[in-house]
C-alpha cells in the first residue's frame, strides 16, 4: 500500500511540473548519507517550477562525475512515467526530481550598473526507483550576487546558472563523491612526450602528480612553444586544486610566452571560478 501512495506522488510531482505554480512537498524524514548500496544509474526528472534549465544543470553535473550513465532524455522520461504506471521497462536506480523556487532582485549603484542578486532554494527528492522508498527530501539554499552593466543580460543568465549549479554539486555531494570540472583546452604535444604525459594526468585528475610533471618540464626545456603550453596546463592543474593565485600567474607567464585566444579566456575567467569555488563552499541544507 506504501509502495503505491509513494508511486502515485511521485507520478502527481513529475505531472505537476508542467504547470507554472509552486508544488509543496512535505518533509520525509531526515536524509540517509552515506547510502547503503551501491547504485550506477540515476533519471532525472522534471522539476515543477522549473523552466528545464534546472534540470538540465542537474542532469550535466551526474553526467560530470564518473560512474553514471544518466537516463534523461525524452524516450527515457518517457519510460520513467510509463514504469511508474506499472507498464514501463526502463529501471533506473534512483530518481532525482523535485520543486525549483528562485528569488532575485536588483539594486542600482549607478546608472549603468546593477547589483543582481540570485537565491535559489529547490526542493530535491532523491528515491530509490524500484522500491519507492525516499532517501533524501529537503531543501538546498545558494544565493550570490555580482554587479552588471545594464547591456550583460548573457552575464546574468550565466550567474543563475552559476548558482544552480553550485546547489546540484552541494547535492551530489552530500551520497556521492563529487568534484567540480573545469573545462579546459588541451595543448598536447605528441613532439614532446612529457608534455603529452602531463596533460593525460590532468584528464585522468592526477592534479598534484601533474604540478610536479609541469615543473620539471618548465625547468629542462627552453622551447618557447613547449613552455607556453607548460605553464598553460600547470595553471590548469593547480586551478583544479584550488590553487587560483599560483595558476593565474601561470596562465599570464603562457600569454607572455606565446599568446593564445583559449588562454586569454581562461585568464579573463580566473577571479569569477575563484568567486565561484567560495559561493560554492557557502551552499547549505
Amino acid at each position: 500500500m506504501m509502495r503505491n501512495f509513494l508511486s502515485i506522488g511521485l507520478m502527481v510531482a513529475l505531472l505537476s511540473s508542467c504547470g507554472h505554480g509552486w508544488t509543496y512537498v512535505e518533509r520525509m524524514g531526515p536524509p540517509k548519507a552515506p547510502l547503503k548500496k551501491t547504485y550506477n544509474t540515476v533519471a532525472i526528472g522534471p522539476f515543477a517550477n522549473d523552466d528545464g534549465t534546472f534540470r538540465h544543470v542537474m542532469e550535466s553535473v551526474f553526467i560530470k562525475q564518473k560512474g553514471w550513465k544518466v537516463l534523461s532524455h525524452q524516450k527515457d522520461s518517457k519510460e520513467i512515467l510509463s514504469k511508474l504506471a506499472g507498464r514501463g521497462q526502463s529501471k533506473p536506480d534512483l530518481l532525482v526530481t523535485g520543486t525549483y523556487y528562485e528569488n532575485s532582485y536588483d539594486k542600482y549603484p549607478s546608472n549603468k550598473t546593477s547589483v543582481y542578486t540570485v537565491v535559489a532554494r529547490p526542493r530535491i527528492k532523491l528515491v530509490e526507483f524500484l522500491t519507492g522508498e525516499v532517501l533524501f527530501n529537503d531543501v538546498i539554499e545558494a544565493q550570490s550576487s555580482d554587479t552588471y552593466f545594464f547591456s550583460d543580460f548573457m552575464g546574468r543568465t550565466h550567474h543563475v546558472s552559476n548558482t544552480k549549479e553550485d546547489i546540484a554539486l552541494k547535492f551530489h555531494g552530500l551520497f556521492f563523491p563529487t568534484k567540480h570540472r573545469y573545462n579546459f583546452y588541451h595543448f598536447g604535444d605528441p613532439r614532446e612526450p612529457k608534455l603529452k604525459k602531463a596533460f593525460t594526468l590532468v584528464e585522468q585528475e592526477q592534479f598534484e602528480v601533474a604540478i610536479k610533471v609541469f615543473e620539471h618540464l618548465l625547468k629542462t626545456n627552453d622551447n618557447e612553444g613547449i613552455l607556453a603550453k607548460g605553464y598553460y596546463g600547470l595553471g590548469v592543474a593547480q586551478m583544479h586544486s584550488s590553487q587560483f593565485a599560483k595558476a593565474k600567474s601561470a596562465f599570464q607567464k603562457s600569454q607572455e610566452i606565446q599568446p593564445d585566444v583559449h588562454v586569454a579566456i581562461q585568464l579573463n575567467y580566473m577571479d569569477m571560478i575563484k568567486k565561484r569555488d567560495r559561493q560554492l563552499k557557502k551552499v547549505k541544507l
